[in-house]
């Protein structure tokens, strides 16, 4: 714990994970191809470790180079995946939505414990690939009546990571 226990929070580490392989692999072996990672960027803001992050530059620069190198604009994402914490933090993450994705659908969660913003913010993703795969109608008929859906995941958790992918 920090100090005083400032922020009420378990400090460890938590996993989530995707199995990643090529293209190829994948359709050699008729695999389910769930999603492509186009592009994946990512920084640390250098803090005070009890400090809360609220600073979104570094998120933003990492969210905009994810977009550049996954040759995609902020206005071709369909669905914008983050994890917000119930912190100051979050202003950071509700302000670059605001700013590149009000077009898109947002979705989230939250696990609620030290680190894992990350962890939430792929467990999302996990959900809505399970989702449209599914054609759920909860999110809408332009999204399932596409091919694919352009989908940008980030976050930036009050210990100075910030990440995005494509």
């Amino acid at each position: 714990f920090c100090g005083n226990d400032l922020f009420k929070s378990v400090y460890g580490e938590g996993s989530c994970a995707f199995v990643l392989e090529s293209r190829e692999s994948a359709l050699g072996r008729n695999a389910k191809i769930y999603a492509e990672l186009l592009s994946f960027e990512s920084s640390m803001n250098i803090g005070a470790f009890d400090s809360q992050n609220t600073d979104g530059t570094g998120l933003e620069s990492t969210l905009l180079k994810a977009l550049k190198n996954a040759n995609l604009k902020a206005c071709d994402i369909d669905f914008a995946v983050f994890a917000p914490m119930g912190n100051a933090c979050d202003l950071k993450l509700k302000d670059i939505c605001e700013k590149y994705f009000g077009h898109a659908a947002k979705v989230c969660t939250s696990l609620k414990t030290g680190y894992m913003q990350s962890g939430s913010s792929l467990n999302a993703l996990s959900l809505l690939l399970c989702a449209l795969e599914a054609k759920s109608s909860a999110f809408g008929a332009n999204a399932l009546n596409k091919d694919f859906a352009n989908i940008a995941v980030f976050a930036s958790p009050r210990t100075f990571n910030n990440y995005a992918m494509v």
